[in-house]
């Protein structure tokens, strides 16, 4: 197997058994692995609750939303809803949980967007993007009524290993980016880059990514208009080579295209935005004193 890559199966969700346990679902005698670095908490919830309301925010490959399920299934009535915006992955998902767990747990998942919001099954999966999290709960009447909220931000192993999806410098591919590649409201990167000028481009890069040459990069990239991974990763180290900011240049073209494409990654998915929304719906959907993990 090629280092970084990600096949069919071999994907693993990380801090399972941390995040169990911070969401009050993991039985306290685990205790994390015996890690003494993390603290305890006063006492495990999924013992006290007749039934549980959990929201995972990011279902992705599944590893997270099926350890939930493990926890709640045990306690008639439970509900867990997960939110992906990635079609693409979800749909995969779904024919991986249907294949291994048709006949242990109720699936109800919704790759549409649209449906049938007060569906109360054990199961419940919608493409949608968790800044729009508040309003499908209203719609399902459990403001005020979730226990738990797991929330692992960012983008997945199978996005990134995919180079249609256009996330990583090191795959060639089209320069997309978007967390959802069917939505044709949300400009893919090099419709981006295109159509933003230099000024606004620099800011970003330096906002969401705090890159030192941002001025350079920009000017490069709006000078190119890369259609492709490879083309924008020329850009920069076309930039770096002419710089020559210190001798490391291998480590700085890395670090540098890192940071390069998380801004633009932030800025076409509207990241920051959906993350604010995310924050603020928190207290209204949590019953008091109880736990998000992120």
């Amino acid at each position: 197997m090629l280092k970084g890559s990600t096949p069919a199966g071999m994907h693993r969700s990380i801090m399972v058994d941390e995040c169990m346990y911070y969401l009050g679902l993991q039985d306290d005698s685990i205790h994390c692995r015996n890690d003494s670095s993390i603290r305890a908490l006063p006492e495990t919830r999924i013992d006290t609750l007749d039934l549980i309301i959990a929201i995972d925010c990011t279902l992705g490959y599944g590893g997270h939303s099926l350890e939930i399920l493990k926890r709640i299934s045990l306690k008639p009535g439970s509900q867990l809803i997960s939110l992906d915006q990635d079609v693409v992955e979800m749909k995969r998902t779904e024919l991986r949980l249907k294949n291994e767990y048709l006949t242990k747990f109720a699936l109800n998942i919704n790759h549409q967007s649209t449906g049938k919001y007060d569906d109360p099954a054990l199961f419940q999966a919608y493409n949608l993007n968790f800044a729009n999290l508040l309003s499908l709960m209203q719609l399902k009447n459990l403001t005020g009524k979730v226990d738990c909220i797991l929330a692992d931000l960012g983008y997945s192993s199978m996005q990134i290993d995919n180079p249609d999806r256009g996330f990583s410098y090191k795959l060639n591919g089209t320069l997309d980016m978007r967390m959802n590649a069917t939505d044709t409201s949300v400009l893919s990167a090099y419709d981006y880059t295109t159509k933003v000028n230099a000024s606004a481009l620099s800011s970003i890069l330096l906002e969401y990514g705090d890159e030192p040459l941002h001025h350079e990069i920009a000017k490069r990239i709006k000078m190119v208009t890369p259609r492709t991974t490879l083309k924008l990763r020329q850009c920069v180290q076309d930039v770096y080579n002419h710089y020559n900011v210190n001798r490391n240049m291998k480590e700085d073209v890395t670090t540098a295209l890192a940071r390069t494409m998380q801004a633009i990654r932030i800025e076409v998915n509207d990241e920051m935005s959906s993350l604010d929304s995310l924050l603020e719906s928190i207290p209204l959907l949590l019953k008091p004193g109880e736990r998000v993990v992120a």
